[in-house]
């Protein structure tokens, strides 16, 4: 007489813990591809614009959500931004403004932006440089002012941008004092062939400037009190357009510590002025002698360049320019530690040297040199701060939408995943006791279940390789 079989079943939850090792993988690579578009959209570029076109350089800037690293990739050379140019080593900053130059005139280029180690590129990343002129340049004239943060302190890094009707886009950066120029009569016409005329006195201005995004100030104003713009506080409208004209200033001789421009100041943030004065002092002590405008070896093309840089608050500095004919000067440095100064005359083309020097309360000589070399007029006699901007400015840069990719997993098993085994029944020829017969589940929802599962995964790691790459 044969032995009965003992039937046992395969629990179904082995399968069902395989299976949610399969899904939870997937979901973890999903959630790391969310986690990388967040950063990359963090670093995304907002409102990327071209400022400052002439015959031989040009300005990008944009801003961005965190502060991240930039530069801008040209013809395979890499432009770092303007304040990391002396140190070389790139920094992490919410605005972004970045000077490209040695450029050729009348010549298409597209440009890539590099955020935070990615590659950037649209379309519409691309400008045209100017046609070079020659002839004699004009008469120096700059709009420049200071913009204050809402506490009443000066604001570095802030994008000033200057739009004036039928000129190219026009821009500057706050230096670390919170002051910006802008050079009006080096501006191109809009079709770069040529540089505009334009009304000194009555010609109405509109200045926007960003310090990160949403956070901005918009001025409309006139030519004849550009010189300077009243001090610009973030987060503020103004509108001096109606204004008569005032006498016009140079940047050099213009104290900002005057009891005028306090009492402005103080009317806005009389709170404030204690840190103000302990944030003065804290920076006099901080900022040494220096250059920003020109560079080591700059070539500039305009005879008549701006020169600027920073110095000892409310100290006379002696500034030398060493060219067919020796220039000497003693400049006032403004109550925030920067300076300003325009040779008196036109610059012969070829090789200078301006020396800034002072002493200081050890009664030590200090001094600094730059060496630059001006363009031949029949070159290129355009100047080298020049910037394109929209003439409609935005108040509120349009932010780049965060890509969302979710994956969501619908199971819906057409039977029961743990199946109901039969009561054994044993044959006439099976005995009790007889060996056990293993019988799996049904394993055909388990196969469903995993190859969704499976599938999942490799959904998951396709996008992130596409993505990242």
């Amino acid at each position: 007489m044969g032995k009965n079989k003992k039937t046992r079943t395969i629990p179904s939850i082995v399968g069902l813990l395989i299976l949610s090792t399969f899904v939870l993988g997937g979901v973890y690579l999903t959630q790391r591809l969310k986690t990388g578009q967040q950063v990359s959209a963090s670093a995304q570029p907002v409102s990327v614009r071209t400022a400052n076109i002439n015959a031989q350089s040009a300005t990008i800037y944009w801003l961005t959500e965190e502060p991240t690293q930039g530069s801008v990739k040209v013809n395979n050379q890499i432009y770092l931004d303007d304040r990391d140019k002396k140190s070389n080593q790139p920094q992490n900053y919410l605005t972004h403004y970045v000077t490209l130059d040695n450029l050729k005139p009348e010549k298409n280029y597209q440009f890539t932006i590099i955020s935070q180690g990615q590659n950037h590129q649209e379309d519409n990343f691309q400008f045209t440089t100017a046609r070079s002129l020659a002839g004699p340049t004009k008469e120096a004239d700059l709009a420049f002012g200071l913009v204050l943060d809402q506490r009443g302190q000066p604001l570095p890094g802030a994008l000033v941008s200057l739009s004036l009707t039928g000129t190219t886009n026009l821009a500057s950066l706050t230096d670390r004092a919170g002051f910006w120029s802008i050079p009006l009569s080096t501006a191109y016409q809009k079709n770069l062939t040529g540089l505009i005329d334009y009304d000194q006195e009555k010609q109405i201005l509109e200045i926007f400037v960003e310090a990160e995004i949403g956070m901005a100030a918009t001025v409309i104003t006139n030519t004849g009190n550009d010189h300077p713009v009243p001090p610009i506080t973030i987060g503020q409208t103004y509108d001096y357009s109606q204004n008569p004209p005032s006498p016009k200033q140079h940047p050099q001789d213009f104290d900002w510590s005057s009891p005028e421009i306090k009492e402005e100041i103080n009317n806005h943030f009389p709170q404030e002025e204690p840190a103000k004065t302990e944030t003065t002092t804290q920076k006099k002590e901080e900022l040494l002698l220096d250059i920003d405008n020109p560079q080591e070896g700059e070539t500039v093309l305009t005879t008549r360049p701006n020169f600027s840089g920073q110095g000892p608050a409310n100290q006379k500095i002696k500034i030398t320019l060493e060219s067919e004919k020796k220039f000497e000067e003693e400049v006032a440095v403004s109550s925030f530690g920067s300076w300003q100064w325009t040779p008196p005359e036109n610059l012969a083309p070829g090789q200078h040297t301006i020396t800034v020097e002072y002493y200081d309360d050890n009664n030590l000589l200090q001094t600094i040199s730059r060496t630059f070399v001006v363009q031949a007029a029949s070159a290129s006699p355009s100047p080298t701060p020049i910037t394109p901007l929209p003439t409609r400015l935005a108040n509120t840069p349009t932010p780049t939408p965060k890509p969302q990719n979710t994956v969501t997993p619908l199971l819906s098993p057409t039977k029961n995943l743990t199946s109901q085994p039969s009561p054994a029944t044993a044959s006439p020829t099976q005995e009790a006791g007889g060996p056990e017969e293993i019988v799996s589940g049904s394993l055909t929802p388990l196969l469903i279940l995993a190859i969704l599962g499976l599938g999942l995964i490799f959904f998951a790691i396709n996008i992130y390789q596409n993505k990242w790459q």
